[in-house]
């Protein structure tokens, strides 16, 4: 029963932070309109100042993904140590 909980439990959270991971990485590329945005800025055609519009603090969220990561490890291990 115990190793069943740290199994399962790790598999979920290795769930959660394969979500969040796989999240960052498609926060890696810009969409079509940021990519026409920095053209525009680079050859001074935008005229407008950059907004901090959608900007998420990334390092808090790269640190929960870290730890969420790390505890899913250390679950599924402890889950598959224990014998049946």
């Amino acid at each position: 029963m115990l190793d069943d909980i740290f199994t399962y439990g790790g598999e979920l959270l290795g769930l959660i932070a394969f979500a969040l991971w796989l999240w960052f990485a498609l926060r890696v590329f810009p969409s079509f309109e940021t990519i026409i945005t920095r053209y525009e800025d680079d050859l001074r055609l935008g005229g407008s100042q950059p907004s901090a519009e959608g900007t998420v603090h990334v390092g808090r969220l790269n640190r929960l993904a870290v730890s969420v990561t790390a505890l899913s490890l250390f679950f599924s291990a402890v889950g598959y140590a224990i014998p049946d």
